[in-house]
């Protein structure tokens, strides 16, 4: 029985990985992303039902679009497959089984809701764009129901923390003459809030390692977010 579940969690994956990549594109160009129809962003022809099956519409159509005919970039497909092996993993890391309590599956909701945004921002960011504020000012609610119902012996700290963190670092960007954007801060301090000061120091470091070696060795773009993203994830 299990089985069934886990292929209805991989399911739901590319369905969250369809709508991630459709956020990802609308979103900084300030788009609806709830209402509006999906449309072919080069021919701009509305798409029907079959053209939208996370998966298996790119392989029937051969990845091209029905309309116009111009292929559809990989990373459709790839993204989708991509987020259904994270929701698959994240499922059996949390033992999901049929025998799961209503508590487990919340808290996999609450993680599944967490790791959508940490996966629109960093595409977001991927893509050349800020992080966009509403996508983690939602997180910080996702996090704070989270925190009050599953780990209320530390609502107040985790908020506490978080409060430091910004006065911290606004005070540090201030001395150092640097600018940082609000939404990264706030970002930033998203991941403080999720994940507690030791893991999000193991994640930071981590993240600064990677963006050295890529500015200085490999002399690739920063991509700090980007990459806190990934890690954290």
């Amino acid at each position: 029985m299990n089985i069934y579940i886990y292929f209805l969690i991989a399911i739901i994956g590319c369905l969250f990985g369809s709508f991630f990549t459709l956020a990802v594109y609308r979103l900084p160009l300030k788009e609806d992303i709830t209402h509006k129809r999906s449309y072919c962003p080069k021919c701009e022809h509305r798409l029907n039902f079959f053209d939208l099956i996370p998966v298996l519409s790119y392989i029937f159509l051969s990845g091209k679009c029905r309309y116009c005919k111009e292929p559809i970039h990989p990373r459709y497909i790839l993204f989708e497959l991509f987020t259904s092996l994270i929701f698959v993993l994240l499922a059996f890391s949390m033992k999901i089984s049929v025998y799961s309590t209503i508590n487990l599956f919340i808290l996999f909701i609450f993680n599944i809701l967490i790791i959508s945004v940490l996966m629109i921002n960093g595409l977001i960011v991927k893509e050349g764009n800020k992080v966009n504020l509403g996508v983690t000012i939602f997180g910080y609610i996702v996090c704070s129901i989270y925190l009050f119902i599953c780990k209320n012996s530390i609502f107040m700290t985790s908020i506490f923390s978080v409060l430091i963190y910004v006065i911290v670092l606004n005070a540090l960007l201030f001395a150092l003459k640097r600018k940082l954007f609000i939404s990264d801060i706030l970002y930033l301090g998203l991941i403080l809030y999720y994940f507690g000061i030791n893991i999000s120091i193991i994640i930071i470091s981590i993240t600064l390692i990677i963006n050295i070696i890529n500015k200085y060795i490999l002399k690739k773009k920063s991509l700090f977010i980007y990459y806190i993203s990934i890690l954290s994830i």
